[in-house]
């Protein structure tokens, strides 16, 4: 039988330690479902008076722009929308672009301000994996978790999410225009120029896909 000195067995305990104590950090919120208040379906017609409840004490223009949050931080108020409304659209938005800042250079007072409070092991992705769990037919989920893993290089799980919410009829030139985007990042440039087609052919305003693929020669006049 193989033998442990002190040494193994403090580093053994040490990392059970370390271990259990990222677990607790784990929010129960961001894996159960249930809510005192809600959760309810953003998309459902029937719920939206519950939405302006919300975003009056929750997610106010302060707390979308990061200015100042109004119950604690802006992390905390975004939180809350998200545990009343998991698929909150500009809600999911926010938390993305909020948690783009986490390991940023910034002042004490500004820390608090955003992230007082919340967990270190908190991420974006499991704010939009908890708000698929709860709405899985809702495509607009799809593609904001597309385009949160797409800002991060993570091309092919982007991939994934934009032909989830195609798959689930959405029609939008935002897609399209993403969709083309990582279709370029993957190499498949048939596939990029029929994306930007119905891109285009929605009203996309933006030429940056274009010019990509005029410049890999695949855009014809």
């Amino acid at each position: 039988m193989k033998k442990f000195n002190a040494v193994s067995i403090f580093i053994c305990i040490l990392s059970m330690c370390l271990h259990s104590e990222i677990m607790a950090e784990q929010p129960a919120y961001l894996t159960n479902l249930s809510n005192g208040f809600g959760p309810f379906d953003y998309t459902n017609p029937a719920t939206w008076k519950h939405i302006d409840v919300v975003e009056k004490y929750h997610f106010d223009e302060g707390v979308k722009t990061f200015r100042r949050g109004l119950n604690g931080s802006v992390w905390s108020d975004i939180t809350y929308t998200l545990r009343a409304f998991p698929n909150h659209h500009p809600a999911l938005d926010a938390m993305s672009r909020l948690l783009e800042q986490k390991d940023s250079a910034m002042s004490y007072e500004k820390r608090s301000k955003l992230f007082y409070l919340m967990p270190k092991s908190v991420t974006a992705d499991a704010y939009f994996e908890k708000a698929i769990k709860f709405a899985p037919t809702d495509p607009m989920t799809h593609l904001l978790f597309g385009i949160h893993l797409h800002k991060q290089k993570k091309y092919k799980s982007a991939l994934k999410q934009y032909k989830a919410a195609e798959n689930l009829g959405l029609l939008s030139a935002d897609l399209f225009y993403n969709l083309g985007l990582v279709y370029i990042e993957l190499g498949e440039t048939d596939n990029a120029l029929k994306s930007a087609k119905k891109a285009y052919g929605l009203g996309h305003p933006l030429m940056g896909l274009k010019k990509k693929l005029t410049k890999l020669g695949a855009w014809k006049k």
